[in-house]
């Protein structure tokens, strides 16, 4: 396998990242404990692009920027282990994805009754659907950051995640339980793979990444 070849993107995200953040419905997190023991979960998330995001004042139209990553912003409940990990170790990584979650039938393997019911037809635009989804997955490396509950800024990101998780089943991901916390995920850069092996680092300039990183 080739190297990974290597961008820097004044601006925005990569279009194929960008992309993806607007459209899943989830991703992973993986954070680490100051021990170097790693933990991973599914998560629902909003992806906040750089023109809606806080800027010190709770007013959307408050814009300081028009270029940047943005950022995604989570909400999680306070006993959980990724929050403490988090409060003891704010770098973390994001796994997003556009690949379907089965396995393509295999002439060796055994038959869904699914797959079997469908016509030739169905079968054929089945596949072909699969195999436009199997492009692309997008690890993020960022920086978490716990908001301040009742502060401007928590108020702010609430109002914009609850406005983007208006779906049948997102009352848990907008409301949590009691005691739970927005946290706020600064973009620094990651990695693209497609399903065919190919691997792309990209990255964002100096001054963009945060703390310098």
């Amino acid at each position: 396998m080739a190297p990974p070849t290597q961008r820097v993107y004044e601006g925005q995200l990569p279009p194929e990242v960008l992309s993806c953040l607007n459209n899943a419905r989830f991703l992973h997190l993986a954070t680490c404990t100051s021990t170097l023991r790693p933990h991973i979960a599914l998560m629902n998330y909003t992806y906040i692009p750089p023109t809606k995001t806080f800027t010190g004042t709770a007013l959307p139209t408050a814009i300081s920027s028009t270029s940047g990553p943005g950022v995604i912003i989570m909400l999680l409940s306070p006993t959980t282990k990724k929050l403490q990990n988090i409060k003891s170790n704010s770098h973390v990584s994001l796994l997003a994805h556009d690949w379907v979650s089965q396995r393509p039938p295999t002439a060796s393997g055994p038959s869904s009754p699914v797959t079997t019911s469908l016509s030739p037809l169905a079968q054929f635009l089945q596949n072909i659907n699969s195999s436009e989804l199997q492009s692309y997955s997008h690890t993020v490396r960022g920086y978490a950051r716990i908001l301040e509950p009742g502060s401007d800024e928590e108020e702010y990101y609430k109002d914009v995640h609850k406005e983007a998780n208006k779906f049948e089943g997102a009352k848990c991901y907008v409301e949590g339980e009691e005691g739970s916390v927005f946290v706020v995920v600064e973009l620094e850069g990651g990695k693209i793979a497609d399903w065919k092996g190919g691997v792309e680092d990209w990255g964002l300039p100096e001054e963009e990444a945060v703390n310098g990183v």
